[in-house]
């Protein structure tokens, strides 16, 4: 009997261990590839030709932007001057959408340099607290889970939703960073 129990202590022990170092393998591959991963993203949007066309470079963008985030569709919003809104001028999943410049959510993550919201993390941010309404009613609307505000200085010029990820994921807090980098 205590043969037995010194084995088994001797192997539980060893099962720990050997899952102990495993993750740490895991984790420092899976941050590897997240690097790999956000390197790949900036490399091709940074090799975007912008001479082409307004809608040749709206769809190279959402392709990449599909590709890279694995997201099932992307929308692009500009603004529209003349009626006071954002409309949609490219979406990858044929929606047309307009957002009133007059939204409050577009002053609001200006003033708290908050340009991008995305659904699934949006209750760790107490400071959205004033605007949690409108998004959600955005969200809602447009079947989207990330917001990425387009501003020079106080001007809005347009915006960038991100839908829901192929597989069922959310976006996760470094996805969240890798999007602050990508907007710097």
């Amino acid at each position: 009997p205590s043969l037995f129990y010194g084995l088994f202590v001797i192997s539980v022990t060893a099962i720990i261990t050997i899952s102990y170092y495993l993750t740490k393998i895991i984790k420092k591959k899976k941050h590897q590839y997240d690097l790999v991963s956000t390197s790949a993203l900036e490399d091709d949007l940074a090799s975007l030709d912008y001479s082409l066309g307004t809608e040749e470079v709206a769809g190279k963008f959402v392709q990449i932007m599909k590709e890279h985030l694995d997201t099932q569709f992307v929308s692009i919003l500009i603004e529209d001057e003349e009626d006071k809104e954002l409309k949609t001028i490219y979406s990858s999943h044929d929606a047309d959408f307009s957002i009133p410049l007059s939204n409050p959510i577009f002053e609001f993550v200006q003033k708290i340099n908050h340009p991008v919201v995305i659904k699934s993390t949006m209750e760790k941010h107490s400071i959205l607290s004033n605007v949690r309404k409108n998004f959600e009613d955005l969200f809602g609307r447009t079947g989207s889970e990330v917001f990425i505000l387009l501003h020079e200085g106080r001007h809005v010029f347009g915006c960038i939703l991100l839908g829901q990820k192929r597989l069922g994921n959310v976006y996760t807090e470094a996805e969240y960073k890798d999007f602050l980098k990508l907007y710097s």
